[in-house]
């Protein structure tokens, strides 16, 4: 959504839901972890320098959702993409008794 966003004026975003339909497409769980874990590597790589490269204005770009009224800005999905996967660090640090840094 974030590309979308930044590619297209005020772009209409399916109701797509990432584990459910997305990991259902794709088959997930025909890989094996390091093969996730790769291609995790190289998008989330991808993202951060798209993201570090970009104006206060394109922060600010808009999407709109399938169903919801308001928009949500670059940053608002960035944010809420962090804020999710720091959760499932967490997952993962209490599960193979990591320290958390």
């Amino acid at each position: 959504m974030i590309y979308e966003a930044l590619l297209l004026r005020e772009p209409l975003v399916a109701n797509i839901h990432v584990e459910r339909d997305w990991g259902k497409l794709l088959r997930y769980e025909q890989f094996d972890a390091a093969e996730l874990l790769a291609y995790f590597r190289v998008r989330r790589s991808t993202l951060v320098r798209v993201l570090n490269q970009l104006t206060p204005a394109q922060w600010g770009r808009v999407i709109r959702e399938e169903g919801k009224a308001r928009k949500e800005s670059v940053y608002w999905r960035a944010r809420g993409q962090a804020i999710h996967e720091a959760e499932h660090l967490d997952q993962i640090a209490t599960r193979f008794g990591t320290v958390k840094t």
